[in-house]
């Protein structure tokens, strides 16, 4: 091997990290040719730490959002506990204290507000937690367009379920193609922007410390089981629609496999904030002064 060979070869990657330009004869303490990234990063891989910190961020951000929203919608599922107890065993809305009126108002009001931010705040979260990463070589472009894509598309899937077109109360027969479309299309929307979300979940898990083949088998596990729970859901739809003309929609329990896939984020997050940390702790290693 001569001595010019020897250079080229060693810690350097073949490939930029950013652009995928050869490096092979490009020294560690260069820049890419092509992007001008710094070739030392091309060391270290795809790590998180080692990434775009505003993407990170971002992302980071977005998880924050998806759980802040989500502690707003448990929030506004107890109080509408809560009010359908008293009303249905305690107060009678037509008999109430005047006093009890005003209290009543308030509370649907902060029903209706809560479950707006609620999913304002999911859906922006999702959003974000979507960020392609700028210029990378690993940022599977497609991957976060597909789930931006099923996410927004949540929007009038759950609408339709809230309000009731895809309820348990039945159809009538004569129904029309495009809302029996509507309704076939809810189920599988909802199952494939699960999947979808978990798999961008396990790219991102896969560049952070601890992730091993267990984690990666429970993620995997997850989505075939919300994709055939949402396959499953299409049954009492489109078994009835296609004998008697009369559907039958899956209803809320839609969304049980969906806040499944949800919860698996708070691992992701956990992870995530674990790197961070790593990158940080080596940021001050770095930044001490050599004597």
């Amino acid at each position: 091997m001569g001595q010019d060979e020897a250079k080229t070869e060693g810690p350097v990657l073949p490939t930029c990290i950013v652009c995928g330009y050869d490096l092979r004869a490009q020294p560690a303490e260069g820049r890419c040719p092509e992007c001008g990234a710094e070739v030392e990063r091309s060391l270290h891989g795809y790590w998180l730490r080692y990434s775009d910190q505003r993407w990170v961020g971002t992302m980071l951000r977005g998880l924050d959002w998806i759980w802040t929203s989500m502690g707003i919608l448990v929030g506004v599922v107890v109080l509408v506990v809560v009010w359908g107890i008293l009303v249905f065993f305690v107060i009678d809305p037509a008999a109430a204290h005047p006093a009890l009126r005003p209290i009543m108002i308030v509370s649907l009001v902060a029903e209706g507000l809560g479950l707006f931010a609620a999913s304002v705040g999911i859906v922006g979260g999702l959003w974000m937690f979507a960020t392609p990463e700028p210029r990378g070589k690993g940022s599977e472009p497609v991957r976060t367009l597909a789930l931006r894509v099923l996410t927004v598309a949540l929007v009038p899937a759950f609408g339709s379920i809230v309000l009731e077109m895809g309820g348990f109360s039945s159809v009538g027969a004569g129904v029309p193609w495009w809302e029996a479309a509507i309704l076939f299309a809810i189920p599988l929307v909802i199952g494939f922007q699960a999947m979808a979300l978990l798999s961008h979940a396990q790219s991102i898990e896969r560049r952070c410390p601890g992730f091993d083949q267990v984690r990666e088998k429970h993620l995997r596990t997850y989505r075939r089981t919300i994709m055939g729970f949402a396959i499953v859901a299409l049954i009492p739809a489109v078994l009835p629609y296609l004998l008697v003309g009369r559907m039958f929609g899956p209803g809320f329990i839609l969304a049980l496999p969906w806040l499944a896939a949800i919860g698996q984020l708070g691992e992701t997050r956990k992870r995530m904030r674990a790197e961070l940390a790593i990158a940080a702790a080596e940021e001050k290693i770095d930044a001490v002064p050599v004597t």
